[in-house]
């Protein structure tokens, strides 16, 4: 086996704790997910999964998004911790 390294990922305690239970769930250590992602990347030299521009509507959506969020909150923090509120997380 060839020699390994260490990858560090910095994720939010939230995220991390929800990923672990569901990859656990499927028997899998949150170590080899990692793995085979970047395995794929390095074989595929391509993500494991499809990242789309968005089309025009979806990006009139997210600009008019962005516009209300801005004036609702001075700092990105506000902004994040009011999203993730809102998303029950």
């Amino acid at each position: 086996m060839p020699a390994s390294s260490m990858v560090q990922v910095r994720v939010d305690e939230k995220t991390q704790a929800r990923a672990t239970k569901a990859l656990m769930s499927m028997g899998v250590p949150v170590s080899d997910a990692v793995c085979v992602s970047v395995r794929r990347v390095a074989a595929e030299q391509q993500l494991p999964f499809e990242i789309r521009v968005p089309n025009a509507p979806t990006r009139a959506a997210m600009d008019e998004a962005w516009t209300m969020s801005r004036a609702r909150f001075k700092r990105a923090g506000e902004r994040l911790r009011d999203f993730e509120e809102d998303s029950g997380r």
